[in-house]
């Protein structure tokens, strides 16, 4: 009895090990342990299908199942199968399993797959019958088929795996290079096929027609399949343009209704990038488009669309766009979404029909170099609130504080435009900035320090401005602006600068060069200034804001430094006056210590080299005490000059250059200076050459300036010293030392007492 008992025990047993079978569609499986089957062929045996496909999931009595392998000799000898489609999460087809079906032509495996074993797509003659096999792998498996203790799978391909079957057979590869450079290179791929191409309209795990997109699964998904339309755990990266679409639309997420429905719930993924090279040279492509505003997928790929030149309007998201993205296509205009943040060197580069391109305020890496290869560029429209880049009104593109200008689009304006309105904080001009510009002019603004390379190279432009302030940088700046007639350059020191291969030679007809008075004999010995014609080079160029800091409409120059708000009054030349019909100097001209241009205050700090020579109508001259430095010849040969006023408190904080008052008739000429000072500019080089010097300021030791002299002056004079109010040397420095300390309080007392 008890050895029944057991006998029945162990029949119950071995049964319940037993593996299931179920029939799914027109299919039947297998369990394998788990939630894992496999596909072991039709479940009609007598089936005339003409095309076969086995999904990577099944669902059956509500559970759903991975189907991991398809078994030995599912499809064996069948005579009717033209077409197999293998979905994705099959990972072997095992011995034979399509052997002998002598009119399959197409087959289609998808990137899953990683193990064909023996015979399994074979025939037993030398019969010649695929045609195409089309398979998105993600990784070359290796010559046959092997275990990886790492994965815990059988990877590979078995040498008979496609035996006798082969003749003519193209096999399709996904777009996607980096997957396929192996593979292509192995004996088993390029002896067996007569030719491999790569070709995402073909290999790819599924396709949606709604978007025209075809896609290979990147990142499975893991653990249970869920049915939740918010399950979008796994990835997908788009290789490729289904064959009857022109239009691609990008979005972030895609479901597989094809390869992977199961009941009615189907896989959802997210759409995490375009393969690099995955449209590269496509001339079908007309256009790519986002379904939303907010779409913004995790990368482009290296020349994805590299060479699509029927492409014409774009508008993508992506956090980064990689080299050469959309290099040489036909787009006009270019637009990217939210999100987007590096955009890659050439990513638009020889884009020579763009005209606008609209930045989103989340970009932080933008490869510029490549701008001047866009010759129709109209627009740069950089989002609000991006502080890294920025554009204005003209549409010029700069970094997010207009310190540097990045690039100035050619057909921003008519050929008539005169471009002066550059931001006045402008440091750095870029190289190949104004590269084939269009406007009749360009005014580089007072402050701006570097000119790069080939800045102005090839363009229209007949006139330019370049400051004093500036250091060029490179060649080739006006390289082939044939129309180029008149330059006014206020650089000082020409010497000091490289400048290989400036202009074209020889210059264009009626071109005409001015440059500072005081540096002219400079240029006149620098290329390639030198080189010029006679009447080429002339006086003239400075730049100066003209009308500030003057007395009754008289002209004075001043040099603005928009850094250090600094200005200094230079010369005013006699040839830019004869052309903008400017008042002549003369007559009493006051200097104030400020000066206002552009909203912005400068302190007048330096008298220049040279600045009223030969003005000989010059009557009068007051200096502030801001002063800090007169330049040589500043008043030279100025034989009307009657008064001279001088508010410097100390002429040792404001040294002089040589022969600062040659020709001033000093014996008549009277020299005021700050009360107190007197015997201060009696001892000083070149001021004590006056003969009639007068102290003016009002009441000696009136430091609160009331009209009186008594206790509140000491009160003042003492807050004065402790900083409590600003010193104000022409009141403060009562005992005319040059500085204010306690013994101007002593004189001060003294003063009061009447004993001084």
């Amino acid at each position: 009895m008890k050895k029944i008992i057991l006998l029945l025990t162990s029949v119950v047993v071995a049964m319940s090990l037993q593996a299931e079978t179920f029939t799914v569609g027109d299919l039947k499986y297998m369990t394998e342990g788990g939630n894992t089957v496999r596909c072991t062929g039709f479940a009609n045996e007598n089936s005339t299908a003409t095309s076969v496909y086995v999904p990577g999931y099944i669902v059956y009595n509500g559970t759903t199942y991975h189907v991991e392998t398809i078994g030995n000799y599912a499809f064996r000898h069948n005579q009717y199968l033209k077409t197999a489609r293998i979905g994705y999460g099959v990972k072997s087809l095992l011995a034979e399993v399509f052997y002998d079906t002598p009119n399959l032509k197409e087959v289609y495996l998808s990137s899953s797959v990683n193990a064909l074993y023996r015979g399994c797509f074979g025939m037993p003659t030398s019969s010649k019958y695929f045609t195409t096999v089309a398979w998105a792998i993600q990784e070359y498996p290796g010559d046959g088929v092997n275990y990886d203790s790492n994965t815990g799978e059988w990877k590979g391909v078995d040498a008979s795996a496609f035996g006798n079957a082969l003749g003519n057979t193209t096999l399709y590869l996904s777009t996607y290079a980096a997957r396929n450079n192996s593979f292509i290179k192995t004996t088993w791929a390029t002896s067996n096929f007569y030719n491999v191409l790569q070709d995402g309209s073909k290999a790819y795990d599924f396709a949606d027609s709604s978007w025209g997109v075809t896609y290979i699964v990147s990142t499975p998904k893991t653990g249970d399949v869920q049915s939740s339309t918010t399950d979008y755990t796994g990835k997908v990266t788009i290789v490729g343009l289904l064959p009857d679409k022109t239009e691609l639309l990008l979005q972030n997420n895609v479901q597989d209704a094809l390869n992977y429905q199961y009941g009615t719930a189907v896989l959802r993924y997210i759409v995490a990038e375009v393969a690099d090279y995955a449209f590269n040279a496509n001339p079908r492509i007309t256009k790519v488009s986002v379904n939303n505003v907010s779409t913004c997928i995790e990368r482009i790929g290296r020349s994805a669309f590299d060479g699509c030149i029927n492409m014409t309007l774009l508008s993508v998201g992506a956090s980064t766009i990689e080299e050469r993205a959309f290099y040489n296509t036909g787009i006009m205009v270019a637009s990217m979404n939210e999100g987007t943040v590096t955009v890659g060197k050439d990513a638009f580069g020889s884009c020579s029909k763009l005209y606008q391109l609209n930045i989103p305020s989340t970009v932080t890496e933008l490869n510029q170099d490549y701008f001047w290869t866009l010759p129709s560029m109209r627009y740069y429209k950089v989002g609000t609130g991006n502080a890294k880049y920025s554009s204005d009104s003209n549409g010029i593109l700069y970094d997010g504080d207009k310190l540097t200008l990045y690039h100035c689009p050619p057909k921003i304006s008519s050929s008539s435009t005169l471009l002066s309105n550059l931001p006045s904080t402008l440091i750095r001009v870029e190289k190949h900035a104004f590269h084939q510009y269009n406007g009749v002019g360009v005014i580089i603004p007072y402050g701006t320090i570097i000119l790069g390379d080939s800045a102005f190279c090839g363009s229209v432009i007949e006139y330019v401005k370049i400051p004093s302030t500036i250091t060029i940088e490179g060649s080739r700046h006006f390289r082939d602006c044939n129309n180029l007639q008149e330059m006014n350059m206020a650089m000082l020191t020409p010497y000091r600068q490289t400048l290989g291969n400036f202009f074209t030679y020889p210059f264009p007809s009626g071109f005409h060069a001015r440059v500072p008075t005081y540096a002219l004999g400079d240029y006149q010995n620098t290329i390639p200034w030198m080189q010029m014609d006679e009447g080429m080079l002339t006086d003239g160029g400075y730049d100066v804001v003209w009308n500030l800091g003057g007395n009754n409409g008289l002209t004075v120059g001043s040099i603005l430094n928009i850094k250090t708000k600094e200005a200094m009054i230079t010369r005013v030349n006699e040839d830019y006056r004869d052309r903008h019909t400017e008042t002549l100097v003369k007559g009493n001209v006051v200097i104030t210590p400020e000066l206002t241009y552009n909203s912005n205050t400068f302190t007048v700090k330096r008298i220049c080299d040279q600045a009223f020579m030969n003005a000989s109508e010059l009557t009068g001259i007051t200096i502030p005490e801001s002063v800090t430095e007169i330049g040589s010849q500043a008043f030279y040969n100025c034989t009307g000059l009657g008064e001279i006023h001088t508010q410097i408190t100390n002429p040792a904080h404001a040294p002089l250059g040589n022969n600062v008052f040659y020709g001033v008739p000093k014996t008549i000429c009277k020299l005021f200076v700050p009360r107190g000072t007197l015997q201060l500019y009696k001892n000083a080089a070149q001021w004590k050459d006056f003969l009639n010097i007068e102290e003016e300021g009002g009441l000696k030791g009136d430091v609160n300036g009331d009209g009186k002299v008594n206790v509140s002056d000491v009160t003042a004079l003492v807050n004065m010293i402790l900083g409590v109010i600003p010193k104000d040397f022409t009141r403060g420095d009562v005992n005319g030392d040059g500085n204010i300390n306690v013994s101007d309080v002593t004189a001060l007392i003294n003063l009061i007492l009447g004993t001084n």
